[in-house]
């Protein structure tokens, strides 16, 4: 009996949809899971900033750092805004972007465009540190030990506040993420399946061509 093969891709493609729809689902609570994440660094990274510069902190005074607290709790509960801002972008998802042959099944880890992404949400903590000079945004030397927090590109680019250090991903959202690139995997087994049987399909067709001369 000969392959249905239509039925047989329309099958795998239905398949994939559902996938899809679950890695969106996957998607939707990797970024719940980062909104208490990034609540939590940005709370403990204002405070050892401030600690870490007590001449500065000194200088700024009181009334001052009162303001400048005020305003990164300001961030802090903004958290929720940043995080859409930065993790709803198409182009760092498998599923959104439809680009299959880019693999995010290396080791478990959190794909370098996605830690990204985060980073450039921390980077807006270094925009309001910066104002009272706790943090540099900017390429230009000075008194600063440390690099700044920009990402900077040729001289044509603007440059954009990012957390420029390695930053550590929590369990859960490593869980979740495991989740995703299980699903990823069975998304593109079934592309293989999808571009196996359209071969075959063409190999048949000329096979019945040739037997029919």
């Amino acid at each position: 009996m000969s392959k249905n093969y239509e039925i047989l891709i329309l099958n795998c493609e239905s398949a994939i949809n559902d996938i899809i729809n679950k890695m969106e689902e996957v998607r939707i609570r990797f970024k719940s899971a980062a909104v208490p994440y990034v609540k939590e660094w940005m709370g403990h990274t204002a405070r050892n900033e401030i600690k870490e510069n007590p001449e500065l902190a000194e200088k700024v005074g009181e009334v001052r750092l009162k303001e400048l607290k005020s305003e990164v709790n300001i961030l802090i509960e903004n958290a929720v805004h940043l995080v859409d801002e930065h993790l709803d972008n198409k182009t760092i998802w498998w599923h959104l972007n439809e680009q299959q042959e880019k693999s995010y099944c290396e080791n478990n880890r959190i794909p370098d465009d996605i830690e990204k992404a985060i980073k450039y949400i921390f980077g807006q903590l270094g925009v309001v540190l910066s104002k009272d000079g706790f943090i540099n945004v900017s390429s230009a030397t000075g008194q600063y030990k440390y690099k700044p927090w920009i990402e900077s590109g040729n001289k044509y680019m603007d440059e954009k506040p990012i957390f420029p250090y390695a930053i550590v991903i929590p369990i859960e959202m490593k869980t979740i993420f495991i989740e995703y690139q299980t699903l990823l995997k069975s998304a593109q087994e079934k592309i293989k399946a999808i571009e196996a049987l359209k071969k075959e399909q063409k190999q048949t067709k000329v096979a019945a061509l040739w037997d029919s001369l």
